[in-house]
């Protein structure tokens, strides 16, 4: 009987836990493209670039946000990044620039009542390029005007 009620109570946390992580997006680079290379997401939500390639290298870079090139990431490796400003975000690859791709962020529903952030603040995000699960490093990030 203890069996069973520990079953049970297992089954009803991993429920609880997955329906309150928030959502991730992925997208794939592959022959030297984004895909999709445009996305909209809700703000709180997270995009994981994952790099399909065989041999290849890349990076995601917001450079219009005036934030520095990140570190390239290599085959099988992948970059997080979490967005909590509403906005639209272009990215390009940094060795590669033909890359291009567009992040839009919208407010989520819980945040519907809040006007988008158009000010010059930055809002938190994290990203860094990885194989495994690490802790991430929090950066800033703008949306374009």
């Amino acid at each position: 009987m203890k069996t069973i009620l520990s079953l049970i109570l297992c089954i009803i946390t991993t429920t609880v836990l997955a329906e309150t992580e928030t959502p991730q997006h992925d997208i794939d680079i592959i022959k030297f493209k984004f895909e999709p290379a445009e996305i909209t997401i809700k703000a709180g939500e997270s995009i994981r670039w994952t790099n399909k390639e065989k041999r290849q290298y890349h990076s995601v870079w917001f450079e219009k946000t005036g934030e520095p090139e990140p570190d390239y990431f290599f085959p099988d490796e992948f970059y997080e990044r979490t967005f909590d400003t509403a906005g639209d975000f272009p990215y390009r690859c940094g060795p590669h620039p033909k890359m291009i791709g567009m992040v839009h962020v919208v407010q989520s529903t819980e945040d519907s009542k809040v006007e988008p952030d158009t000010s010059t603040e930055e809002s938190s995000t994290k990203d860094s390029p990885q194989k495994e699960e690490p802790p991430k490093k929090e950066e800033s990030i703008q949306p374009t005007p």
